[in-house]
């Protein structure tokens, strides 16, 4: 899906910038991502720890989402979002790869380079 039929479809709306939110959703993407660094990972945590990475994320591009003025509904619209607005493709692509390897493989032990990931590095820079 494209940035145009997001809008079209209704899964993109305007919102005034509100920089509290902001605030709020870089601290709470933050914690998720410490929470996340802090679980051993093992057969029974290994989803959990992975989601909680994904929500991190998607916390932060929600932030930044605000700081453009958008309210985002669905997953694919934040890589739209990604790749044509902020024009980050390679940043939405990851998104879009990491959240279809936690459907196919959230009860599988990640490799312990996912804590590193250099997509996270990046979405933090934006």
């Amino acid at each position: 899906m494209d940035w145009k039929e997001c809008n079209e479809q209704g899964f993109v709306k305007s919102v005034s910038i509100d920089k509290e939110l902001i605030k709020s959703l870089k601290i709470s993407a933050q914690k998720r991502y410490d929470t996340a660094e802090r679980i051993d990972i093992d057969e029974t945590t290994a989803g959990t720890v992975v989601t909680l990475f994904y929500d991190s994320l998607r916390e932060l591009f929600e932030a930044k989402t605000v700081e453009k003025g958008y309210k985002i509904y669905n997953h694919d619209c934040y890589c739209a979002f990604l790749k044509e607005v902020v024009k980050e493709e390679s940043l939405g692509n990851a998104f879009d790869k990491f959240r279809k390897i936690i459907k196919i493989r959230t009860s599988a032990t990640p490799q312990p380079k996912c804590r590193k990931s250099k997509i996270f590095e990046h979405a933090e820079n934006l």
